[in-house]
This record gives C-alpha cells, sequence and structure tokens, in this order.
C-alpha cells in the first residue's frame, strides 16, 4: 500500500508540475504571440478553467498521497514536502474559486484590451497579476518538493556511505 501511495503522489505533483509549467511557459505566450489579445484572451478564458480544474484535482490527491510518505526517518521531511504541496493546492484552489470568476467577469465587461486603460482594465490585470503570483509559489513550492523528496529515504542508504 505504501509503494502505490508514492507513486500516486509522484504521478500527481509531477503530471500538476508539469501543467503549471506548461500552462505557464508554453501555451499562455505562444498564444498571445500568434494571435490577436482579444482572441487569446478568449481562448485563455476558455482554457483556464481546465487547467485550474486539473491542476487542483492533482494537488489535493497529492497532498492526500503525500501523507503515505509520513515515517519515523523521513518525518520531518515529509512534513515540509505536505506544507509546500499544501501551500500549492490552497492557492490553486483560490485561484480557481476565486480569482478566475472575477477575472472572467471582468472580461464579459471589458469591451476591448486594445484601448485605454479603465478602471475595469486595472482590476483585471491586479487579479491578473495575483494568480501568477500565485501560479509562481505554487511552481516553486512544487520544485522545492520535489527536490526534497527526490534526495530518497534516508533509512534505505547504505549505512557505509560517507
Amino acid at each position: 500500500m505504501r509503494a502505490t501511495t508514492r507513486i500516486a503522489f509522484a504521478i500527481s505533483i509531477s503530471i500538476a508540475f508539469g501543467t503549471m509549467i506548461f500552462f505557464t511557459a508554453v501555451v499562455a505566450p505562444t498564444l498571445f504571440d500568434v494571435l490577436p489579445i482579444n482572441t487569446a484572451g478568449k481562448v485563455l478564458d476558455q482554457l483556464f478553467p481546465i487547467y485550474y480544474t486539473l491542476t487542483a484535482i492533482l494537488c489535493v490527491i497529492a497532498f492526500v498521497t503525500g501523507f503515505g510518505l509520513y515515517q519515523q526517518p523521513t518525518l520531518k521531511r515529509a512534513r515540509v514536502i505536505q506544507s509546500l504541496v499544501g501551500l500549492t493546492t490552497l492557492l490553486t484552489w483560490i485561484g480557481w474559486l476565486y480569482i478566475l470568476p472575477r477575472m472572467q467577469s471582468l472580461t464579459a465587461r471589458i469591451p476591448t484590451f486594445a484601448g485605454p486603460s479603465t478602471p475595469l482594465i486595472a482590476r483585471f490585470f491586479m487579479y491578473h497579476g495575483i494568480s501568477m503570483l500565485f501560479n509562481l509559489i505554487g511552481i516553486v513550492a512544487i520544485l522545492i518538493s520535489l527536490a526534497i523528496w527526490s534526495t530518497g529515504d534516508p533509512s534505505t542508504r547504505n549505512k557505509k556511505q560517507i
């Protein structure tokens, strides 16, 4: 059972991390490079609910299965990993259930982003900045947790190694 839990943790956290990196570094910039700003925004408006749903579910799976990492020799490491994954999970859910709906509501009321800045556009970019910050914190937190987790279980190391 413990091996299955560790595998589920590894798969869910790795896919969540890959999804976050892919959308942040590839999808969003590419859409804005090849499409007009309003069209790219409409495409992202359709993609980000899928992104948040997938990432939020994967983070919950990683958080729950992360309890399987707990054992006496690695208890401190497991708690750090759990805290980082929990932070990412929380930020993802806030982004999905609070920030994204507000951004979509604002987008529906903004006729174009190509014109001069308006209070609605300023509010949209405030929420956008917060969502980007949450995403960046989540990426860093998962990267750190993967680095800690990948160092291995000290109880399984050869005791003769220095």
